[in-house]
């Protein structure tokens, strides 16, 4: 019954040294989470600003840049087909 007694009394001091260690971990963690998201929500803010600051500009037209984009190649200059030679070749 003693064994018992002093197994638990272990267990309730480990616990309370663990759980503030713990705790202090992810309050740590958090802090550098939320400072991340709040630098990817501004980074977001700037790339959206971007898209509509290039989506008003004229001429910029995703249809047109489509099109550019799909269009053929322009074909490469034909280049005649080589003539066999009709001279012997030199022995």
């Amino acid at each position: 019954m003693e064994a018992l007694i002093a197994f638990l009394a272990l267990v309730v001091l480990g616990l309370l040294l663990v759980v503030p260690v713990l705790a202090i971990v992810a309050l740590t963690r958090t802090s550098a989470l939320r400072a991340e998201v709040h630098g990817l929500q501004a980074r977001l803010r700037a790339l959206e600003a971007r898209v509509g600051r290039a989506a008003a500009t004229p001429g910029s037209a995703p249809e047109a840049r489509a099109e550019a984009v799909l269009a053929e190649p322009p074909a490469p200059p034909s280049v005649p087909a080589p003539q066999p030679s009709t001279q012997a070749a030199p022995e």
